[in-house]
């Protein structure tokens, strides 16, 4: 093993003393903020990534903004989703017409009820003449037996202003069965 000399260490002491000292005088001699003037600084004297947007006036951030680029391509079509639930059993639904049709050409009032098979209900209707509808009051109600649901759609017409001819009254009857 070596020993130390008197020489490694006088030189040892020595490179300790010049790096401590002249760390020391190179921080008295760094340049600040306030020693630069305003303006005298370009883009490259900034080293890149130094400065954030935080450091910059929202103003200033805002005109950093280029414009948009077009629109990137579609993408892929995505799975199917999964089926939904069975939906209820819906209607049978048939209309039956009924024509009630007469010679009498004034003062006749019509009456016609139009009827839903066997095992259907009324579920809508309609009533109408062939002539205008402006001479005519026609009256519509739903029919049924005993406070049963209703089974049929009844009309009655009567000329409001006297008609010279023939008219004929149409009643129809919108029908369902329903499923179950």
């Amino acid at each position: 093993m070596r020993h130390l000399s008197y020489a490694n260490v006088v030189a040892t002491l020595a490179l300790v003393i010049a790096v401590g000292t002249g760390g020391a005088w190179a921080a008295n001699k760094l340049i600040t903020g306030k020693q630069i003037k305003n303006g005298s600084l370009t883009g490259q004297d900034i080293k890149k990534g130094s400065v954030g947007s935080d450091r910059l006036k929202a103003g200033d951030v805002a005109k950093l903004r280029g414009t948009a680029g077009p629109a990137g391509a579609a993408g892929a079509a995505g799975a199917n989703g999964v089926n939904g639930a069975p939906g209820t059993n819906g209607t049978n639904a048939i209309t039956e017409m009924k024509i009630i049709s007469n010679a009498v050409t004034s003062s006749a009032d019509k009456i016609a009820t139009a009827t839903c098979p066997p095992g259907y209900l009324a579920t809508g209707g309609s009533a109408n003449t062939e002539l205008d509808p402006n001479k005519f009051a026609i009256y519509t109600y739903f029919v049924g037996s005993d406070g049963n649901p209703a089974t049929g759609y009844t009309a009655s017409a009567q000329e409001i202003s006297a008609v010279a001819v023939p008219w004929t009254l149409n009643v129809a009857v919108n029908c369902a069965k329903l499923s179950g």
